[in-house]
């Protein structure tokens, strides 16, 4: 089941994305949503850990792959929440055919599979902007951060308290993409849209002080992980 990473993070047990829990005395917000055939898992997770009749504050979301943000309408629907993720990922998250298949001739064959699959995620409608200045730091301690280029719009989100970043897959700990060796490592080109924009990204992200560090695929890193994510890309 689910694992707390620090006072007020927990972890979801999940296989194909990861999935992150920050709940305090304000309320609780959910950090990506997860892929849609761990629907089940991840629902009764939530269920012990939100308590009986307890309701998410916001689902925040890293980026629109339907791997990230496969369950927003399940999860919303039950636990309520507003949306938020980066403006330009609003068009991806509100479109039926969620993934860009132009790069589908690159993939092997079980990738191509999954790809296709990935698009078959029903559109959400209601979704907010992330605010840059001020975001949900005065009730979370959290702030979101642009870093674009695995999608047009992908983005960080920290957690102040902790000193824990969320990069999404804008910084991986798993290898792409079957994600099982464990490794600090870039995001996959094949599945990126900008992939120069995403290694600016990268630098950028080498560039913040956080202590811990949860991506999107992989293990987190709990200790020192801002000078481990560093001495890995350099």
């Amino acid at each position: 089941m689910a694992t707390q990473l620090s006072q007020e993070i927990y972890k979801l047990d999940t296989r194909i994305s990861n999935v992150y829990l920050v709940k305090n005395d304000s309320g609780a917000i959910l950090v990506d949503s997860g892929y849609f055939l761990e629907r089940p898992l991840i629902i009764y997770q939530l269920r012990r850990l939100l308590g009986a009749g307890k309701r998410l504050t916001a689902v925040l979301i890293t980026h629109a792959h339907p791997d990230h943000d496969g369950n927003l309408n399940a999860i919303t629907s039950r636990f309520g929440g507003d949306i938020y993720m980066d403006e330009k990922e609003i068009p991806y998250a509100k479109n039926p055919r969620r993934v860009d298949l132009s790069k589908m001739d690159a993939l092997g064959f079980p990738d191509r599979i999954i790809f296709k699959t990935m698009t078959r995620i029903a559109p959400v409608q209601s979704i907010s902007a992330v605010d840059w200045n001020e975001s949900w730091k005065e009730q979370f301690g959290i702030t979101a951060i642009p870093t674009p280029g695995h999608t047009p719009g992908s983005c960080c989100y920290m957690h102040h308290p902790s000193k824990t970043l969320f990069t999404g897959d804008a910084l991986l700990t798993a290898l792409p993409p079957w994600t099982v060796k464990q490794k600090i490592c870039l995001p996959s080109a094949i599945y990126s849209t900008d992939y120069e924009q995403a290694l600016t990204s990268v630098k950028n992200i080498t560039e913040l002080n956080f202590s811990a560090l949860c991506t999107g695929h992989g293990h987190p890193i709990l200790e020192d992980a801002s000078q481990k994510v560093y001495a890995a890309m350099y």
